[in-house]
Parts: structure tokens; sequence; C-alpha cells
């Protein structure tokens, strides 16, 4: 026979609208308001509350039934996207145990069906939600490991890749102009990795269509470091091997292992792609 709740402890629904009480208040109140003060300490309980019912303690185990009730009752109430939305404002353990919650609810099943990641597949926000808290240093650890989650599940995981908030190039660029030699080198290679992967050919054709981008390769081509220009070098040529100019979805001329390369082949690919820079009419 299941467990049920006793008295004194709290059901799903119960939990549920306490957090929801408390994240009202700490939106309302000040940071430093006794107000805010007891709001986090009351989310903080329901939260190791709520990991009680997951994850069982000393004297109880989790029961499975309860887990799936409590699932559900989250994703109804909206209370994950309330949440992540305030994450940032929660104490220290509150983001860990909010984490590790997230993550479990990930693998709780109801029948054939997950509640939770049919919840998050309706609402892609969450995802973006979970991307964009990598901009904010207090909650990047936690939002990374609910990412990483996230995308076990390949539904999840298709929203994650076709989001235009996933691939932001502008901010890629900033490693690609880094002071530091090695971030610069290693951020080129894997750019040049990544265009020259058949399977990216959307986002190889749309991060070549930036002149902004091919700008950015013809200054690297220039930097003073020969590792450096070599592996601009395999950028660049992607550009100058457009499809678009080459009216061909062949693929890659230029296109072979890393390794291969010597500094005389460099040198003669070099001279080719200036014939045919040459070549491209000027009007």
């Amino acid at each position: 026979m299941n467990i049920f709740f006793n008295k004194k402890q709290k059901t799903p629904t119960d939990l549920v609208k306490s957090i929801k009480e408390s994240l009202i208040i700490i939106e309302k109140s000040g940071p430093n308001s006794r107000n805010t003060e007891k709001a986090l300490e009351e989310l903080s309980k329901c939260l190791t509350d709520i990991k009680k019912i997951l994850y069982g303690d000393a004297e109880h185990e989790p029961n499975q039934e309860n887990a799936t009730i409590l699932a559900t009752e989250i994703c109804s109430s909206d209370l994950l996207s309330m949440i992540i939305r305030d994450l940032g404002k929660l104490e220290f353990e509150a983001k860990k145990d909010f984490a590790q919650i997230f993550n479990n609810l990930l693998r709780i099943k109801s029948g054939a069906r997950s509640p939770t990641v049919d919840y998050i597949a309706k609402n892609p926000d969450l995802l973006n939600s979970l991307v964009k808290g990598y901009e904010q240093q207090d909650i990047a650890l936690n939002c990374g490991t609910m990412l990483r989650e996230c995308i076990k599940h390949e539904n999840l995981a298709k929203e994650l890749l076709y989001s235009q908030n996933f691939w932001v190039f502008e901010r890629y660029t900033v490693l690609l102009n880094s002071q530091n030699y090695v971030t610069r080198r290693q951020s080129i290679k894997l750019l040049g990795e990544l265009l020259l992967d058949r399977s990216n050919f959307n986002i190889m054709t749309k991060y070549i269509s930036s002149a902004v981008n091919l700008k950015l390769m013809m200054n690297l081509l220039r930097d003073k470091s020969k590792s450096i220009q070599y592996e601009a070098f395999h950028v660049f040529k992607v550009f100058v091997a457009n499809p678009k100019q080459n009216q061909t979805n062949s693929g890659y001329p230029f296109e072979k292992q890393r390794e291969t390369y010597k500094e005389d082949q460099f040198n003669d690919e070099k001279a080719f792609l200036l014939k045919q820079i040459q070549a491209i009419p000027t009007d």
C-alpha cells in the first residue's frame, strides 16, 4: 500500500501553493526586506520537502506515485518557469536544491510519458531562459546542470538546437578576438571544424553570409602568429569556396584532414585561393 502524506507533511498542492506565494512576495518586496527574508526561508524549506518526496530520507523511501503527483502538480501550475525566472534571487542551497529537483522531475514517468518533458516541450521559452542563465555568474552552473539534463531527451535537444537563441556567433566572436593566444587559436580551430562538418551546412551558410565575419577572418590572416594565420586560413577558404559563388552544393574542394597539411600545401592552397579571389567579378 502506498505511503500517503501525514498531517505534518505538506501535500504537493500545498508545497506548490506555498512556493508560488513566496515568489510573489520576493518579487514585490525589496531584496533586503524582512518579508523577502521570510519568503526565501519558506521557499527553501518547501524545496527541501520536495526533495524528501522525490529522494526520500532516513525514515522514508521515495514513493513513485507521490513523485508523479508532484511532477504533474508542478507542471500544471507553471512553477518551473516561475522559479527559473527568479532563480538568481534564491539562496545558494536553494538554487542547488531546485536544480536537483528539476533534473529528477525530468526522469519521472507517468505511463510512457514524462509530464515534465512534455511541459518543457510545450514551453520552449524555459529552455531559452536556461541558456540565458549562462550570462549570470551566480546561476550559470545551476542552469548548465539543468540544460544538460534536458538535452538527454531527443525532443528537447532538437528544440534547443533549432532555437535562434542558441546559435549566437556574435558572442563567439569575443573568443576569436581574445587577447589570450591559446583561447584565440583554439576558438578559430573549433570554428573551422564546425563549418567544415557537412552536418552543419545550414549553419555554415549563415555564417559565411556575413561580411563582418569575412572581415574578421581576413584580419586574423594578418595575425603575427603563424599558427593563428594557419587556423584562420581554414575558415577563410570556406568563404572563398562559398557554394553560392561556385554554384555547387557538392561540398568544399579543399576539405581534407587537418593533420595532413604541410607548410608547402598551405602555401599552394593560399596561392590558388588568391587566383580564385581575383577571378571573382568586381561589379
